[in-house]
């Protein structure tokens, strides 16, 4: 089993990753990440948990981040597919 630490670290070297590329790409700025996760458990603790995320990941990388809530799996890749969302979380198990 993977544990948190592990996690939260492979989702901020994503983060950062993607975050080095589009400044190396040339491609219009953006006036923040967008973050997003699969709802996978209670509406408030998601919006907490991401959205403490959310906050450490701007004081890291020195711009705005949010968390945006979604309503199922489909709108998450819907959100990363229309350019709503940069980086989303699909969980450990995603079927």
């Amino acid at each position: 089993m993977i544990r948190l630490p592990l996690l939260l670290t492979a989702f901020l070297a994503a983060a950062t990753l993607l975050l080095f590329g589009t400044a190396c790409g040339g491609g219009a700025e953006e006036d923040a990440l967008i973050i997003t996760a699969i709802p996978d458990g209670d509406e408030d603790d998601m919006r907490a948990a991401f959205g403490a995320l959310a906050k450490h990941l701007e004081e890291a990388l020195g711009m705005p981040v949010r968390y945006e809530h979604v309503q199922d799996y489909r709108a998450s890749v819907t959100a990363l597919a229309n350019d709503q969302a940069q980086l989303a979380w699909f969980g450990a198990v995603t079927t």
